[in-house]
């Protein structure tokens, strides 16, 4: 199985999805942790921050996830 985590940049900050699940980026580490056999896709606005992305992908490393596919994606408005 798998799961995808997106990291969106909104207007009002940074908002982060377990799928379709909005959640809190504190809920990362833990979602992760009770899903060790899944495969993690992690999704990221081009504007989020890399510290951000370092910040997300030490959380899901320390709930045991070391193999994760990286990608961003653009928008269709500029």
């Amino acid at each position: 199985s798998r799961t995808i985590i997106t990291i969106d940049e909104t207007k009002m900050g940074q908002e982060f999805y377990w799928g379709q699940e909005k959640i809190d980026e504190g809920m990362i580490g833990e979602k992760v942790a009770k899903n060790p056999d899944w495969k993690v896709f992690l999704r990221v606005h081009p504007a989020v921050t890399h510290s951000v992305v370092q910040d997300v992908l030490k959380k899901i490393g320390n709930a045991g996830q070391a193999d994760v596919v990286f990608a961003t994606w653009e928008s269709a408005t500029k």
